[in-house]
């Protein structure tokens, strides 16, 4: 997704499946563009995908435009491309269900895509539905496929890298969701600015994460993110900051905060890791050339599920800077839990907090 300007969301298969349910309020004087008003039908069955665009086309055309998906199921198939730039700010106000198509093989990239849009604001009290145990329950035409089982997201294996995060997008809001998925709750790529996240509940999923960032070249800063009084639930990490080793890109992190953060059993809830790799099969020769720098926690509290509370692996060659941490309480097992810290420059902020100091080496806190 880097050099495409996308927002994209796409739920193919059930481990990708994200139920959203948004509320966010829309500042300020607003054109409403009701997507019936465009000819999409509320049954379910009739493909609204053209309905859908062209009442896009005209929220972003005005000054303020908002796309309006009142109650009711509305069926998209294949790939609905919301595009930009449009003038000013633009809304996705959805109270009713959008549905993917039953047949897999006409959702062949993303599902979702707002391509080139600065200033989104998705809201309403809807729920987007990717339809994967359709996908998985038929196999015709696809190759390698056996039916499977509904599989609930937490115990369902990850069969994608990640989901496609929000990239070079600037000013994105996302307030009072609800996600569970197989990947991560949310994810910001490279590009990423001035983008506030507040009141998600996380889980199942790998956390709210930066990243992964360093895996292609002429990726773009990440600035300015905030994440606010959030609870992640049983989630494989927390807050999570990755980057690859070695890294064909020297993208800067800054300007990151964390604050009032619930987690309940969840591995790694503050983490950074500088030698992502997932499939395990990355040769760690050269380190990772992200720079990651100005990143706050603050009041992140709960149960982790590691008795690493705070896990920091950064880059030699490029340490990280000016991490604080302030105001946690973070136990396993009912016990306080530990900080391992590689690379890193930063202070604990008071030692009432738990964990309250790095254990590792090469770390100055």
């Amino acid at each position: 997704m880097g050099s495409d300007n996308c927002v994209s969301w796409s739920w193919v298969m059930i481990v990708f499946m994200l139920l959203s349910i948004w509320n966010v309020d829309v500042d300020g004087q607003s054109t409403n563009f009701i997507v019936t008003d465009f000819g999409a039908v509320a049954d379910g069955k009739t493909d609204s995908r053209q309905a859908f665009q062209d009442a896009w086309k005209s929220a972003c055309q005005a000054d303020g435009g908002v796309v309006s998906v009142p109650q009711g199921t509305f069926r998209v198939s294949g790939s609905a491309v919301f595009e930009g730039p449009c003038n000013g700010q633009t809304g996705f106000s959805v109270d009713g269900t959008v549905i993917a198509s039953d047949d897999p093989t006409l959702d062949k990239d993303y599902w979702i895509t707002f391509h080139k849009v600065d200033a989104l604001t998705v809201s309403g009290y809807g729920v987007f539905d990717g339809n994967g145990a359709s996908s998985w329950s038929s196999c015709n035409g696809v190759k390698n496929c056996n039916p499977l089982p509904p599989v609930p997201p937490k115990t369902a294996p990850t069969l994608m890298e990640s989901t496609p995060p929000p990239s070079r997008s600037n000013g994105v809001n996302i307030f009072d969701s609800h996600i569970a998925t197989g990947d991560d709750c949310i994810s910001m790529g490279d590009g990423s600015r001035n983008v506030n996240i507040s009141g998600v509940w996380c889980g199942p999923g790998h956390g709210i994460s930066i990243g992964s960032l360093g895996k292609y070249e002429g990726e773009e800063d990440v600035s300015g993110i905030t994440v606010r009084g959030c609870t992640l639930t049983n989630t494989d990490n927390g807050l999570r900051i990755k980057t690859w080793a070695p890294s064909l890109s020297s993208t800067v992190v800054s300007d990151v905060t964390y604050t009032d953060i619930n987690v309940n059993n969840v591995k790694n809830p503050i983490i950074i890791d500088q030698y992502y790799c997932p499939g395990g099969s990355c040769r760690h020769e050269e380190e990772s050339s992200v720079a990651i720098k100005g990143v706050k926690y603050i009041n992140i509290r709960g149960s982790s599920a590691t008795e690493t509370g705070v896990n920091m692996q950064c880059s030699k060659s490029y340490p990280c800077q000016d991490i604080e941490l302030r105001g946690l309480e973070l136990t396993y097992n009912g016990q306080p839990t530990t900080a391992s810290c590689s690379s890193a420059d930063g202070i604990f902020q008071g030692t009432d907090q738990v964990p309250s100091q790095c254990s590792s080496q090469y770390a100055c806190f």
